[in-house]
């Protein structure tokens, strides 16, 4: 063989090596499917049907944490296409502004008992991370006046002990999809033959009760599409396992 044509040939089996590495890496990266739940629920859009998503909210200047944390709440949505959690400072050195928390009602009145797994898929769209605090999301338990419509009250009817492991703001890829798997205790608080009342809050300062370093005006949030949302990919999902 002349050597031109090994050298033809040498470079054609490099060439072969790294395509064939190059999609072995691909498939490696590549992410195992979700598996299919045998149930999926979402919340109805609106008030008034058989479940509701909404925020409540306090949203006042110059507030101690314990204000602004215990107060009562002050704005409630049901209607909006998106709904954040958030906590933003305000002017003054250790005072706050904003504490937005979310509530989600799944009609669960026709699923059967003998769940063994169960996931919330969300779709984020916004996630906003000011000055040098770590905050995260979970899931808690809630307890609205109502099942189907929000109250200015239920800003202080959400569980402080998380039903998933909380998941740091900074980790979760916007906008797109994020799915947060309950924990066992989180299991127990699916009521088959009733209404799920779960709920989303921030959880390392305010389901902690722990004020975050204080940096003047600047705000922790992710922002989340709601049942209101025109495209119903985007909406909020409880997603049920039985095997």
């Amino acid at each position: 063989m002349k050597v031109e044509d090994k050298k033809k040939v040498a470079g054609a089996m490099i060439i072969g090596g790294l395509a064939l590495l190059f999609f072995c890496c691909l498939r490696r990266k590549r992410p195992p499917p979700e598996p299919e739940p045998d149930i999926t629920l979402e919340p109805q859009a609106g008030r008034l049907g058989n479940s509701v998503d909404g925020r409540v909210a306090q949203v006042l200047w110059n507030q101690t944490w314990n204000q602004i944390h215990d107060g009562p709440g002050n704005q409630v949505d049901t209607d909006q296409k998106s709904y954040r959690i958030a906590i933003g400072a305000s002017t003054y050195g250790d005072t706050w502004d904003a504490i937005h928390r979310i509530i989600q009602t799944f009609p669960t009145t026709n699923s059967p008992p003998g769940i063994i797994a169960a996931n919330l898929r969300l779709y984020c769209r916004l996630v906003n991370i000011e000055g040098p605090n770590t905050p995260s999301i979970a899931i808690f338990e809630s307890y609205p006046t109502t099942y189907n419509d929000l109250q200015l009250s239920d800003y202080g009817k959400i569980g402080s002990v998380p039903l998933s492991e909380p998941i740091l703001l900074s980790s979760i890829s916007y906008p797109g999809f994020l799915t947060i798997p309950l924990n066992d205790y989180g299991l127990t608080k699916i009521k088959s033959g009733q209404v799920t009342e779960l709920a989303l809050r921030e959880a390392t300062y305010d389901a902690a009760n722990k004020p975050p370093i204080w940096t003047e005006h600047q705000d922790l949030e992710a922002l989340f599409y709601s049942a209101d949302h025109q495209n119903p990919n985007y909406h909020p999902k409880l997603n049920l396992f039985y095997s």
